[in-house]
């Protein structure tokens, strides 16, 4: 038994290990480290992806931190993806921006790398919590808003939450409860 936990046997819980060390005189400890793998940024951001889920009707499937790339070693993941039958919510949280126009380009080159895998359309949903000073960094940007995130954030509500296609991107605001 020893030789084959000392091999890393997967099979070992952390409770046979315990008593394993013991058995030997020894004690057990573990050390953790960051994941490289996909991962929701904290409590907060996860609340905020939560108020979307929560809100959306049945004929969404939600997925948090979903990888959009096919290859394992691209680590780029969409913080929440809401599937129907007709097309797919590729909605990004941000908590806050620094720099808005680099990270609508960097949403959009995700969009477009999950829609290359898609036979849906997929749309991009920039979500950020309704502060009034994420409003006024908005307004600044108001024509590329326009231009590129069409869809207003009450149609995007409605649509999740009548299980409706938004039918286009665009900037999702999310209250606080």
């Amino acid at each position: 038994m020893i030789s084959r936990l000392e091999g890393g046997w997967p099979g070992a819980s952390v409770e046979l290990i315990c008593r394993a060390t013991a058995a030997l005189g020894l004690d057990f400890s573990a050390r953790v480290f960051p994941s490289n793998t996909i991962r929701v940024q904290d409590e907060k951001h996860l609340g905020l992806v939560n108020a979307i889920v929560a809100a959306a009707h049945s004929a969404w499937h939600p997925t948090i931190e979903a990888q959009v790339s096919l290859d394992p070693s691209d680590l780029r993941a969409i913080d929440l993806l809401l599937a129907s039958a007709i097309e797919v919510l590729a909605a990004e949280v941000e908590r806050d921006l620094h720099n808005f126009q680099e990270q609508l380009r960097r949403d959009l080159a995700k969009r477009d790398l999950l829609a290359d895998q898609e036979s849906r359309p997929v749309r991009m949903i920039l979500a950020l919590p309704d502060t009034r000073r994420l409003r006024e960094l908005v307004r600044d940007h108001h024509a590329l808003i326009a231009r590129t995130l069409p869809a207003t954030s009450r149609h995007i509500w409605q649509c999740i939450r009548e299980g409706r296609p938004v039918g286009a991107d665009g900037l999702l605001w999310i209250r606080s409860r």
